[in-house]
This record gives structure tokens, C-alpha cells and sequence, in this order.
């Protein structure tokens, strides 16, 4: 049978973002085990300027501009699908954008817009990353591909010291992040130091972040932190936090950082709302519903259960991006 190839992308991912999200890592693994072709043209919506590996579409009615070549992959509810191109081979719809606080409301109007066609439609691949979207678009199970991590993760030994350390990952945002529940977390937990990475001075909760952290002896706030990094500080008793507010979008969404922290052997901190069905809850530490913290928090930190490498490569292995393209690609005709 003649391998399936994917010859236009139309997505979100400006040229020269961030790599570290779901369309970039999805698309680079379906590139890798041969799903794309390697002349495959790129589309993306925003203010970035055109570049020789991605073309910017207009703004106004956000869609592809020349009959597509070849298979069409769109992984962005912002493009609006006309009658030009016919339906995509493969439509991945994650989060709910219209709900979303970080995007404009033109693009959250588009995003419904997208919506309600992928509920009449009847032709292409549509996948979602949660059960909430797949609800929302009246789809089956069957069409969850939950976010992955990067298997290499899994593999690096941990060597840090036995401080009780907190480690928080942005992205950090207004309507999204819970600053009481970080609060109420530091204060909980007695920690000798706290590590936010992606937090930058000019976001506009950097100095809400600081009261919140006050009473941590040491803090490390950094705008970028690599995740190779992070092995080298976690101990025996660091444990991460998800400080995620518990809203519609936040359902919706399959928390990319709960897998890196898991394939680090990190134990988390998290609502319990925001946890996936699919991720085993041994090392987590659920917050809620509407209760808040709890206690014992602190005897957790130090006397609770570390995965070790071994359990660790295998969560990486299993739930890997490349397993995530491999689902795709089964399931694409």
C-alpha cells in the first residue's frame, strides 16, 4: 500500500516560536516516521512575516490561498475551511480556543466558527487532545490523541539534593493560572527553595509571583529554563506544581507539562479536574474540587513514593510523541 503523505500544513506556529507545543512536536514526528512529504508547503496565521519555510495567510478570514497540493493537515480552529481545497485529510482541533484567555476575541470567533463545522462534518481525520473536546465536537473516544513528552526525558538520571524544592513551568497567564493556589502551596509545603522557569519581568503577574513566593528562603526565577536542565535539581524531596485556575478551558486542555514532569520522576502538585483519565495518579498530589489543599502536603513531600528510571522510561516510551504520530498515522487513510 503507498504510504499516506500529508503535503500542506496549516497551523498556528509562527516561524521562529517556540518548538515546545503539541503541532510542532506532532508534525516533527509525523515527519520523522515518513507521514509527511518532504516538500510539504506550510501555512501559518499571525504577525509573522512569511519565511522560506512558512507562508503567513491574511488576517481577515484566515484561510489557505491557492488550492491545496496534496494531502491538507490544519492545526488551527483560526483557518476557515471554504469550499476551495475540500476537506482536510486531518483536522487536530486541541484545546478550546474559543474559550481561550490569551487569544483575541476575532480569533476566538473563528475558533467556534471551526467548531461547528468539525460537528456537522462527516469527512477527514479529526482528533482532539481531551475528552472535553472531543464532547464538544461530538466525537468518540477513539479520537483522543493525548499530548506526549519527549522520550530522551525519561533517561536522564536525577542528581539533585535533598532540599525541599518546588519547580513551576510557564507559560503564565491572566484566567489561567491560580496565584492562591501557588500561595497556599509555599505556604503549605515549607519549601527551602522554589524554580520558575518561563517566567519573564515583564509578564504581568512577575510581581504577584514574588509576593507568593515570599516566604521561600531561596528563589530562582528565570525567563527560560531548558528541561535538559532540570535533572540536575531534582532531589528526593523537589516536587513541581500545575497552578492552573480549574475553568472550561482548563479542562479542555491535556497538561503538556504534567507528562515532562513525569518523565522526570517528578511527584506534582495539581487539581484534580485537570488530570486526564489516562495518567496514573501515584505520584500526584490532587487539589480540590473546591477544597483546597488539604493536609499533609509536607509529609507527602518528604514520604511519598519516587518513580525510579526504570518506571521512568517506560511512562516516556509509552506516551511519547512518536507513539502520538504513530495513533495518527493509523488512523489516517
Amino acid at each position: 500500500m503507498e504510504q499516506f503523505l500529508i503535503g500542506q500544513v496549516a497551523w498556528a506556529v509562527q516561524p521562529g516560536s517556540n518548538p515546545f507545543n503539541r503541532s510542532t512536536r506532532l508534525v516533527s514526528s509525523l515527519q520523522a516516521i515518513g507521514v509527511l512529504d518532504p516538500n510539504c508547503t506550510f501555512y501559518h496565521h499571525g504577525r509573522t512575516a512569511k519565511s522560506a519555510e512558512s507562508k503567513r495567510v491574511r488576517s481577515i478570514y484566515p484561510a489557505l490561498p491557492e488550492r491545496a497540493s496534496g494531502a491538507l493537515a490544519v492545526l488551527s480552529p483560526v483557518f476557515q475551511l471554504g469550499n476551495l481545497h475540500g476537506p482536510p485529510a486531518w483536522r487536530d482541533y486541541y484545546d478550546d480556543w474559543s474559550l481561550a484567555p490569551d487569544i483575541n476575541a476575532v480569533h476566538r470567533a473563528y475558533s467556534s466558527h471551526s467548531y461547528r463545522g468539525a460537528r456537522k462534518s462527516s469527512s477527514g481525520l479529526i482528533t482532539v487532545n481531551s475528552a472535553y473536546m472531543a464532547g464538544k465536537l461530538r466525537l468518540s473516544e477513539r479520537s483522543i490523541i493525548p499530548n506526549g513528552v519527549d522520550k530522551a526525558l525519561g533517561e536522564h538520571p536525577s542528581t539533585g539534593d535533598s532540599a525541599r524544592r518546588l519547580i513551576l513551568l510557564g507559560h503564565f497567564f491572566a484566567g489561567r493560572t491560580d496565584l492562591k493556589l501557588l500561595r497556599e502551596v509555599v505556604d503549605a509545603g515549607e519549601f527551602d527553595e522554589v524554580v520558575i522557569g518561563g517566567l519573564r519581568e515583564s509578564n504581568p503577574l512577575y510581581e504577584e509571583f514574588l509576593s507568593c513566593v515570599a516566604k521561600c528562603p531561596e528563589k530562582k526565577i528565570v525567563s527560560h529554563l531548558c528541561l535538559d536542565e532540570l535533572p540536575s535539581i531534582i532531589g528526593e524531596r523537589t516536587v513541581a506544581l500545575i497552578p492552573n485556575a480549574v475553568s472550561d478551558y482548563t479542562v479542555s486542555q491535556d497538561p503538556m507539562k504534567l507528562y515532562i514532569f513525569l518523565a522526570l520522576g517528578l511527584n506534582v502538585i495539581v487539581p484534580l479536574q485537570l488530570v486526564p483519565h489516562s495518567i496514573p495518579i501515584e505520584n500526584i498530589y490532587l487539589v480540590g474540587p473546591g477544597s483546597g489543599l488539604g493536609g499533609g502536603l509536607k509529609d507527602w513531600i518528604d514520604r511519598a513514593e519516587r518513580t525510579d528510571l526504570i518506571q521512568r522510561k517506560k511512562f516516556a516510551a509509552e506516551n511519547s510523541w512518536q507513539t502520538r504520530a504513530e495513533a495518527i498515522a493509523d488512523r489516517l487513510v
